[in-house]
């Protein structure tokens, strides 16, 4: 009955040090029906390698680095994201985590620095307590990200996370992902918007986009009559709250 894959618990919790894997290019993490966590200690990990992480089918992973068992107890799950600050990955591109009931964010509000700078794939599926995908300050991080999909995680919200620090009456908020080539949103059913407050977005490298199964929110609307035939130019405006999820706008 494995539980973590590395276990330094004997350290004493007042020394964290940094602990390096300095070759380690692909971690790949599937069907491990007890695993909890990838990492167990008091000590920073840091992956300076690593470009690829998969993990499939883990159903009682609940974080990817803790440094107390009680943090992997069920009772607790929802408290701490699945990417804690143990961890530190600064050339990680390729994501694709499927099959996790318990935890509600991936990333903390509190990134760690250094890390998480240059994803281009993303794949998040069958994420049954996942609310939100990103953490708003993850949004500077992303202009690399090439594609995207999200499908089959019932409680999913919205896919950024509220900056709880911007006042709600401010203007509109911009974000714009200048590499997206991709974009998949597949049986989403509490879906509402891709951000609760008034935004809009822009995807200037966007070829494809699918939406289906997202019931709980109109898809696609025109604010003008003349709809660009493809998406490599538009402007997609998200307006919160009983409106569609995307306006499509020509620049």
């Amino acid at each position: 009955m494995m539980e973590q894959i590395i276990t330094n618990d004997g350290a004493e919790e007042a020394t964290t040090n940094t602990i390096m894997f300095p070759s380690l290019k692909i971690i790949i993490l599937e069907s491990c029906s007890n695993l909890r966590s990838f990492y167990l200690g008091h000590d920073t990990v840091e992956y300076p390698c690593l470009t690829l992480l998969v993990v499939k089918d883990c159903p009682k992973m609940v974080t990817f680095a803790t440094s107390s068992p009680r943090e992997q107890n069920i009772k607790t799950i929802g408290i701490a994201p699945f990417f804690s600050d143990k961890v530190i990955f600064p050339n990680l591109r390729e994501y694709v985590i499927v099959g996790s009931g318990y935890w509600t964010t991936i990333w903390d509000d509190k990134l760690t620095f250094g890390s998480f700078y240059e994803p281009t794939f993303l794949q998040v599926k069958y994420c049954e307590s996942l609310l939100n995908i990103f953490p708003f300050h993850m949004m500077k991080r992303l202009n690399k990200l090439e594609y995207l999909e999200i499908a089959k995680c019932e409680s999913l919200v919205e896919v950024i996370g509220l900056d709880h620090g911007l006042n709600s009456t401010e203007s509109t908020t911009m974000f714009i992902f200048p590499k997206i080539r991709n974009l998949l949103l597949h049986w989403l059913p509490k879906l509402k918007n891709f951000y609760s407050r008034l935004h809009t977005t822009r995807w200037p490298s966007l070829k494809q986009l699918e939406v289906r199964g997202c019931d709980n929110v109109e898809i696609l609307a025109r604010q003008h009559q003349n709809f660009p035939e493809t998406f490599g130019e538009s402007q997609l405006e998200i307006i919160p709250s009983q409106q569609p999820l995307f306006w499509v706008t020509k620049v």
